[in-house]
């Protein structure tokens, strides 16, 4: 059988073949996301983080000085993270996509975001302004480092896709595409934007006295437009 039939018979057992639905309320462990007709289902909080700029940042500051910030930047994006029980799902260069489980999910992703804005706003940019003393040209430029956050709650599909040898893990849901558009929206004066259900989550917990939301335009994902909010809310860790 050659490539062409090969390629035939995989798409037919893609199509024709059912996928397992597994439900559960943890992320798995990727190694154990198997090459196989199944998926994994959670329902899930999804932050996207996203770099203002990048290749304006890389044409002023250089290939090598924006490596260091990024180094910098999303090494201590990931401990906070972490410190929120959230799980890194993808990096894509200048972003990364963050899910939170549990019943306080969106709580810990929100405080997440306010503190990954916190770390850029009084750690980061502070310490490369320093670094940038003796020019005050780039010194001046450094505010242009810059970070958004979107957050969106619903369920999400996990499987793994590509072939023996070579495959990577997929992550599907409306939230996720959500947040990644949202994050795209986040300016300096509303560096986070979260959809509606996301606030109606928040509106119990500790952060609903603390935050001031400011509503903004309707975005649309896939046909479907969501109302969207925005808050440029920080939180030290």
């Amino acid at each position: 059988m050659g490539l062409a039939d090969d390629l035939k018979e995989s798409v037919r057992r893609h199509v024709e073949d059912a996928c397992t639905i597994i439900q559960t309320d943890k992320i798995p462990e990727r190694q154990d996301i198997k090459l196989a007709a199944e998926a994994i289902q959670i329902e899930a909080t999804a932050l996207s983080i996203d770099i203002r700029q990048f290749s304006g940042l890389t044409n002023a500051f250089g290939r090598q000085v924006v490596v260091k910030m990024l180094r910098a930047f999303f090494e201590g994006s990931v401990r906070i993270v972490e410190s929120s029980a959230g799980t890194v799902a993808d990096f894509n260069g200048d972003g990364m996509i963050v899910l939170f489980t549990g019943a306080d999910r969106t709580e810990r992703a929100f405080q997440a975001a306010s503190q990954i804005r916190w770390f850029l706003s009084e750690v980061l940019r502070p310490r490369f302004a320093g670094y940038f003393e003796s020019d005050q040209v780039l010194k001046a430029r450094i505010e242009e480092f810059d970070a958004g956050c979107g957050l969106d709650d619903g369920l999400v599909l996990i499987g793994r896709v590509g072939a023996d040898g070579f495959s990577d893990i997929a992550w599907v849901g409306r939230c996720v595409n959500t947040a990644a558009k949202a994050c795209k929206l986040a300016g300096s004066s509303a560096p986070i934007i979260a959809t509606h259900e996301v606030y109606e989550r928040l509106d119990a917990s500790t952060f609903a006295g603390a935050v001031n939301w400011t509503p903004i335009d309707l975005i649309t994902v896939g046909g479907v437009q969501r109302e969207v909010i925005a808050t440029s809310h920080i939180s030290a860790p």
